[in-house]
């Protein structure tokens, strides 16, 4: 309450308004980055587990346990390829410069 007291509100309003357009550029840039960010280590995590997955479908005695654990493995290798194929053209696009004059 004290700081409204100092600053009046018409004082406020051209520096939140002329601040506004590259605060929100920023922000969807971060924004973005922690998504991206997050969606890689999501893809780490998976793929650590499809290495354990496989693993255990090496170990497995059982051809009808080893055969459903290869088979899964399998699916979420396609969902890990599928994932990074979406995620790389936005970090193409983000990677690459403006296109200029």
């Amino acid at each position: 309450l004290a700081a409204q007291d100092q600053f009046p509100s018409s004082a406020k309003a051209p520096a939140a308004s002329a601040a506004a357009p590259s605060c929100r550029c920023s922000d969807r840039e971060n924004t973005q980055q922690q998504e991206s960010a997050g969606l890689e280590r999501a893809i780490a995590g998976l793929r650590a587990r499809l290495t354990m997955l496989r693993n255990d479908a090496g170990i497995v005695s059982d051809p009808q346990i080893r055969d459903a654990l290869q088979v899964d493995a399998e699916m979420w290798s396609s969902l890990i390829e599928l994932l990074q194929q979406q995620h790389a053209p936005s970090q193409k696009s983000r990677n690459q410069p403006p296109a200029g004059p």
